[in-house]
């Protein structure tokens, strides 16, 4: 199986967490009131952060340096141990903050569900570990297979006992026994792989002892710029929580959601290619890396775009669909994040992370807080709970920006040079184009009251169709492009294609 298809399986099977938090949250809200759903996506997000918090970009160091050491045993097992000791310290941190938290986010309910967050942090933390691990080693199929089943012991009891009316006192026991077995779990696979991953070498036989000094100083402008970014992509959860009532973070938390599949898909390529990367920057192939880079940004790109373009129109019926019509004041909410589906084509942090030079990480995360704290308390008062996400956006943007600068400087090129800017844009178009029927079809369902599955029918069909003529019309598709969804759709695309666009 090539490179591209065992991507493709890596991507898809890291973004059934994402297709499952969905499917949990389309349950919670019809079996939790607002009030009880924003408690359980308030400890949500501080176990999140929390276990973010822990470690320090050790994750990230791992794609660096797994390739390099002469005893990957040993370096594996160093890390899970490393993992282990910070979950801990995490869930010590948790256990003396919460009650301050708890206060800060308007939600006296947090107290009494201290020892779940505290429990929740350390048993997820160290499964964080399992994908740089599997991936930097190159075991792609086994990363995918161990994604699915960690994902399916977290998601799917929640799911069952929210279907069945469980409060959230009995939602959090399960979570908790779930969270017990995949950890479990996980350290029998790391067990296995132990055993294992000193036969096999990956990409590069210089290999040398990699100290955990050496490690650390890797990891250390990468886990302070991950602090940073952390309090960036977080921080305007909070200040809605700490500005607006649990009801009201439960429905901005419904706007401000990644598309499942695409939320993870830049960051999966990248971490794939990542020892590539490095192979080439150390071995002077700018060409070669900058021919890798922009194949990735433009694969993720003729994904990102379309589908951009049609949940932005489409949004309200797929909110009201999703979450009933008491979350359509999300609808704001969700169009501002879907602008992360144009501007995460790419990890920006890649190339200093492939060069080594890791410091520029760490100013990108302190421009992206810095301002979004800046806008968010300027936007908030003037738009209510969308100015958090309108300020999101815009930081997510001006920090790339200075990526893209830094990134530039690194390979000794010109701006013009880092991206496929003419291929993006003319894509960015077509797709617009495309999406220009969903007004008059919104506009025509709504006075004949079509049911909302219906209407999402009607105008994903005209869409694609559209979207067809015009990518086979001005030859987006490259035969690599069709190859590959030949093989996954097991037809001829291009002939159906073709015969779509009135094409010979």
């Amino acid at each position: 199986m090539n490179l591209a298809d065992k991507t493709i399986i890596n991507i898809l099977a890291k973004s059934g967490e994402a297709v499952l938090l969905l499917i949990s949250s389309i349950v919670m809200v019809r079996y939790l009131n607002k009030e009880e759903y924003g408690t359980f996506l308030q400890i949500m997000l501080i176990m999140n952060t929390a276990v973010m918090f822990a470690y320090f970009g050790i994750p990230q160091s791992i794609f660096y340096f797994l390739h390099k050491t002469d005893n990957k045993a040993s370096f594996v097992l160093r890390n899970i141990v490393i993992a282990c000791i910070l979950g801990g310290g995490a869930a010590l941190a948790v256990f003396f903050l919460n009650d301050s938290l708890g206060q800060w986010l308007n939600n006296p309910l947090l107290h009494e569900y201290k020892y779940v967050v505290v429990a929740l942090v350390f048993l997820r933390g160290p499964v964080i570990m399992r994908d740089p691990l599997l991936i930097s080693q190159g075991n792609l199929l086994l990363n995918s297979v161990a994604s699915i089943v960690s994902n399916t012991l977290f998601y799917v009891p929640m799911i069952v006992a929210a279907f069945f009316s469980a409060g959230i006192a009995v939602l959090f026991n399960v979570l908790l026994i779930a969270s017990v077995v995949d950890l479990l779990s996980f350290f029998v696979l790391m067990g296995w792989f132990v055993k294992h991953v000193n036969k096999d070498d990956h990409v590069t036989t210089d290999t040398r002892h990699v100290g955990l000094l050496e490690q650390l100083r890797y990891a250390f402008p990468i886990g302070i710029s991950s602090y940073i970014g952390i309090v960036g992509r977080q921080i305007d959860q909070y200040i809605v929580s700490v500005f607006f009532t649990p009801q009201s973070f439960a429905v901005y938390s419904r706007g401000a959601m990644r598309v499942p599949v695409l939320s993870t898909i830049q960051f999966t390529v990248n971490d794939i290619m990542m020892p590539y990367y490095v192979k080439d920057y150390r071995d002077g192939k700018i060409k070669s890396l900058l021919s890798r880079y922009h194949l990735c940004v433009e694969k993720v790109a003729k994904i990102n775009f379309p589908v951009f373009v049609f949940l932005f129109f489409a949004s309200p019926s797929l909110i009201s669909l999703l979450y009933t019509e008491q979350y359509l004041g999300a609808v704001p909410v969700f169009r501002a994040y879907l602008f992360l589906l144009i501007i995460n084509i790419t990890t920006f942090g890649i190339i200093p992370r492939a060069s080594g030079k890791t410091k520029s990480i760490f100013y990108a995360s302190l421009i992206n807080v810095v301002a979004n704290i800046i806008l968010s308390c300027l936007l908030v008062p003037v738009f209510g709970a969308v100015g958090a996400a309108i300020a999101t956006i815009l930081c997510a943007i001006l920090s790339g920006y200075y990526y893209l600068i830094m990134s530039c400087r690194i390979l000794a090129i010109e701006m013009r040079q880092i991206f496929p800017w003419n291929f993006l844009a003319r894509y960015l178009c077509i797709s617009l184009i495309a999406g220009i029927p969903i007004f008059i079809i919104d506009y025509i369902t709504q006075l004949v009251g079509l049911h909302l599955l219906l209407t999402l029918s009607l105008e994903g069909i005209v869409y694609s169709l559209g979207f067809v003529v015009l990518v086979m019309r001005f030859d987006f598709l490259t035969a690599d492009d069709l190859n590959t969804l030949n093989r996954w759709l097991k037809i001829n695309t291009e002939k159906w294609f073709r015969r779509v666009a009135f094409m010979k």
